[in-house]
């Protein structure tokens, strides 16, 4: 299993396999650029969703599949509300399709330059890859 970020709005990518995220994740923690978070629930709701709701592409076709994609669209780039800055530990937990906002992003890279160094698992790319997920919209998480 691998890590796929993609900056949304430029074509910048940054991957890497779990044992290398997980060396990243626990030196952002460690600099104050995340923070431990537990995602909110899974979107219910109304009537159960099946296949019949998308079209062979996969899109919703129905306004129940419409509103169960646009719960979990939030639920993707939710903070974990009344939480410290910086990036939701639960977005880098897993490959999902989580989306860290541009904000998370200022603030993780606000929370890097503070702690006045530049741990060696980072490499060269991190946090270029922030500065300009910073500037756009963020990441995805794949």
């Amino acid at each position: 299993m691998n890590y796929e970020l993609f900056v949304l709005g430029a074509h910048r990518r940054f991957a890497r396999d779990v044992p290398e995220m997980t060396g990243i994740i626990a030196a952002m923690a460690s600099l104050g650029m995340l923070f431990p978070s537990t995602p909110l629930g899974i979107p219910s709701g109304g009537r159960a969703i099946t296949l019949a709701d998308y079209d062979r592409h996969g899109h919703p076709v129905t306004e129940a599949a419409c509103q169960y994609w646009r719960r979990w669209k939030h639920l993707l780039a939710d903070h974990a509300v009344d939480q410290a800055p910086g990036i939701p530990g639960h977005k880098l937990a897993t490959n999902d399709g989580w989306h860290v906002t541009r904000t998370e992003c200022a603030q993780a890279l606000r929370a890097y330059t503070a702690a006045g160094r530049h741990p060696e698992v980072f490499g060269r790319a991190l946090v270029p890859f922030l500065r300009v997920a910073a500037r756009h919209d963020g990441f995805r998480v794949h």
